[in-house]
């Protein structure tokens, strides 16, 4: 194959959508899945800005949403309390109730999206696009079929089992093996309140590096939908779905220099986990912790933020990644207990911040 090695990859809305590939979101019923979906979609079709933290890449596409689960008069509100204040006055997004499975109506499916020119198409949900057929692997092999030879990006819409202990999709391993990105849902909301949180957990990327966890805070009402960035460390139950990492250094920012078995016993798990997560992070480029006293008594620490003396996490409305320093693991047996009690006094005397006293042990330790 003598062909030129092709551009960097392309996404429709980065991270989540792959240009040309199929992407598949689940989780439960009743956790935003769809109403992301549809977000994803407009933003896609008209260019608008419905999700912060997902960039609209390529340029913008039409998009065929195909509905076995609901109906157009559902839709349509969603839809307009999505775009609620926005001026878009002609939509591109084509809408399909469907009845029948998606390769026993390829046909249809492929003449609609050759007629108007579909960059995108959403299948919501693949329980019934495959025919109620799950755990048939047949049946879900003919499905990815059939969604390949039409020939578009795809996002679908799975759920997931009750326990759902493997974090995967319903039914056949297949759904998992054969979809090329995947995005877990994590949705957490209070009974009577008109909002929600919910995660974007990035599980799995055939042609990419896994990305960090997504969290919005979504608020409703009968006339608008809207997505506001939030962190996920801060909820308790999207907290639980992060990476061991993503916890430990959550939890860090706000109680530095623990152990192991500290970290542990807060995050419920076992020090030797703990350990082996912080040690892979401190070996991390850039540098995620590090560590400070005598072999196998040490402490831990976010490799931390720059520009964040508090060390507290970023405020939950206005996430950005923090920047982070690095500089080699401290073996701080060099840090003696007088530097320790000099760093103490100046923070007693308001002459110091969290983030200067760190950089103070670390020049310190390293001789600089």
């Amino acid at each position: 194959d003598e062909r030129d090695m092709p551009g960097p990859i392309q996404f429709h809305m980065a991270p989540l959508l792959e240009y040309k590939e199929h992407t598949m979101i689940y989780g439960d019923g009743d956790s935003g899945k769809s109403t992301l979906a549809l977000a994803v979609a407009l933003s896609v079709a008209d260019g608008v800005d419905l999700i912060p933290g997902l960039s609209n890449e390529k340029t913008t596409s039409r998009v065929l949403y195909l509905d076995w689960e609901t109906n157009d008069a559902t839709h349509i509100r969603r839809m307009h309390a999505l775009l609620a204040g926005k001026n878009i006055p002609k939509r591109h997004l084509l809408y399909k109730r469907m009845y029948t499975p998606f390769a026993e109506a390829v046909d249809e499916i492929a003449s609609l999206v050759n007629t108007n020119g579909i960059g995108l198409i959403v299948v919501d949900s693949v329980s019934m696009a495959s025919g109620g057929l799950i755990s048939d692997e047949q049946a879900v092999a003919q499905f990815f079929l059939a969604t390949r030879a039409v020939g578009c990006t795809t996002l679908s819409i799975a759920h997931v089992a009750k326990e759902n202990i493997s974090r995967k999709p319903l039914g056949s391993t297949f759904w998992w093996n054969q979809c090329r990105a995947a995005f877990e849902i994590i949705h957490d909301q209070a009974e009577g309140e008109n909002q929600y949180f919910v995660s974007l957990n990035h599980r799995k990327h055939n042609n990419q590096a896994r990305q960090n966890s997504l969290a919005f805070r979504v608020e409703f009402d009968e006339n608008s939908i809207t997505y506001h960035v939030t962190d996920p460390a801060t909820n308790a139950k999207l907290n639980e779905f992060l990476s061991l990492p993503k916890r430990i250094e959550a939890y860090l920012l706000n109680e530095p220099w623990k152990s192991a078995a500290e970290i542990g016993e807060v995050l419920d798990k076992r020090p030797p986990k703990v350990h082996d997560a912080l040690t892979r992070g401190m070996d991390a480029r850039p540098q995620r912790f590090v560590r400070r006293g005598p072999k196998g008594r040490y402490e831990w620490a976010v490799a931390f933020p720059v520009g964040n003396p508090t060390g507290n996490p970023t405020n939950t409305t206005n996430i950005s990644t923090p920047k982070r320093v690095s500089f080699p693991s401290l073996e701080t047996g060099k840090l003696t207990q007088e530097k320790s009690t000099k760093s103490k006094s100046k923070s007693k005397n308001g002459t110091g911040n969290l983030d200067s006293l760190r950089l103070e042990e670390a020049a310190e330790a390293l001789d600089w």
